[in-house]
């Protein structure tokens, strides 16, 4: 009895861990079971596996699902039609059911309706031009997935996993004794090992380990490299390799005071979110294998130099930058989402055009070598103030116009969603929770539209869930 109730304890408390993560990379929910869980099945076992937790809202609140042999047998009979054949193992977990998806060997898997992969907290289908060549680069190039055998879990700070549980606004106290199991919640251990990735973000002493993953922040009085008055190396873990790189730019770029409504702003010469994207993406991108290198922030008087090693994979071609989506390093990336440091998949590049051409800058240059170079310029593009006002008149009349209509572009929208563009084109500023009284319908109602209304490309965000403002865009002109 008393074993019992030991295992029953072991169990809930695994359970609450895996809902307070939330989704990611490796633990989708799922409030019912349906048989179009074998597209997340495939999606985990061409990534690096994970759970399904059958019985949990997307809030995470557990509305429950019983494991009977017939639903057991029915999971199973999925992932043996899978080809290859999906290894899995599935559980009952307090009100819960689990389904283990181990990583596959024999990449890629597919099922009846095609290839998928995971993303994030996102299952996505694959085109065809994207299967080998995909599969065959991340078979060679997962560095972040191995393993420093003189590394051992003592080595981790619990103050750098305190902060990235506060950046993912996570409610978790972890100690020693529950490091493990949250280390393998986020899928950064392997055989008790940490993974390379964990070491980048909670090694108490990263550099000790990877001294090649560092990162190079310098200010040039020139447009050359010749005279530099401030450089920094930051030696540490990845959050504060971004914070700090965040902090360098925010010291050597002017700040402006711009007038929205009746409120007075002070904003950088380039967006916040448009250097946060860009420092972002140079860390979750770079190849952590190459010994000798490093990200290079530079700032000159005239613009703004990212440099990330490795370059893009070669299953992503410039063209296709803000159309497709490869990553390196999956798991870094996925710490990165759950920090809210990047938005979904696929939309960064997208971003940087929106709120470049929002601040009247001239377009990102993006180069692609041995290594992937972002430019940013710092002096407008040249367009008068009286023309690009007008502009943004005539777009605000046609989308308000188009809302009225139900229509942008093409893309039906519901009432809500429309009611929604018109209350947001009237007031920027406006709150999730002013929207809901507005409309009448909850707030969590409220996320999921606007979620829609950005994955069509109809809205984004400006600054912080705060203080920031909604842009509405109109044929890639931001209003």
């Amino acid at each position: 009895m008393r074993k019992s109730l030991k295992s029953q304890k072991i169990a809930e408390q695994e359970l609450k861990l895996l809902l307070l993560q939330g989704e990611g990379l490796s633990l989708e929910y799922k409030e019912r079971y349906s048989s179009k869980i074998v597209q997340d099945i495939v999606g985990f076992a061409n990534s690096r596996g994970g759970h399904i937790l059958l019985g949990v809202a997307d809030s995470g609140h557990i509305v429950g699902e019983k494991l009977t042999n017939s639903l057991k047998a029915e999971i199973h009979d999925l992932a043996k039609n899978c080809d290859p054949e999906v290894d899995l193992i599935c559980y009952q977990l307090g009100q819960v059911v689990v389904i283990n998806v181990r990583e596959g060997s024999y990449k890629p898997y597919s099922c009846s309706t095609g290839y998928y992969k995971r993303f994030d907290a996102v299952t996505q289908k694959l085109r065809s031009s994207e299967i080998n060549s995909l599969f065959r680069e991340y078979s060679d190039l997962s560095f972040e997935e191995k393993t420093v055998k003189s590394f051992s879990l003592k080595e981790i700070s619990i103050n750098k996993v305190k902060a990235f549980l506060n950046e993912s606004h996570v409610d978790l106290k972890v100690d020693a004794r529950k490091l493990k199991s949250f280390l393998m919640s986020l899928n950064l251990l392997k055989e008790d090992k940490v993974k390379v990735a964990g070491i980048l973000m909670f090694a108490s002493d990263m550099s000790k380990y990877l001294s090649q993953s560092q990162i190079f922040l310098v200010a040039f009085k020139g447009s050359t490299r010749t005279h530099i008055y401030d450089k920094k190396y930051i030696k540490d873990d990845l959050l504060t390799q971004f914070n700090e790189a965040i902090l360098f730019c925010q010291k050597h770029l002017n700040e402006s005071a711009i007038i929205k409504g009746i409120n007075r702003q002070d904003q950088l010469e380039i967006p916040l979110e448009v250097l946060r994207e860009v420092i972002a993406n140079a860390i979750i991108h770079r190849d952590y294998s190459l010994k000798g290198q490093q990200i290079d922030l530079s700032i000159f008087p005239d613009r703004v130099e990212v440099v990330s090693p490795g370059g893009l994979l070669s299953a992503v071609k410039l063209k296709d930058l803000g159309k497709k989506s490869v990553r390196r390093n999956e798991l870094i990336a996925d710490l990165f989402h759950r920090m809210h440091k990047i938005e979904r998949l696929g939309t960064g590049i997208s971003r940087i055009r929106d709120l470049l051409i929002t601040t009247g800058l001239r377009p990102a240059i993006y180069a692609n070598d041995h290594d992937f170079q972002v430019t940013i310029y710092r002096q407008k593009d040249g367009v008068k103030d009286g023309v690009k006002d007008g502009v943004k008149d005539g777009v605000k009349d046609g989308v308000k116009d188009g809302v009225k209509d139900g229509v942008k572009d093409g893309v039906k929208l519901t009432a809500n969603q429309q009611r929604i563009l018109e209350i947001i084109l009237e007031n920027p500023h406006i709150t999730i929770v002013e929207l809901s009284e507005k409309i009448g319908i909850s707030e969590r109602n409220i996320e999921k539209n606007i979620k829609l209304l950005k994955d069509k490309d109809l809205i984004l965000r400006e600054g912080s869930d705060k203080t920031g403002t909604w842009l509405i865009i109109k044929k890639d002109k931001v209003i």
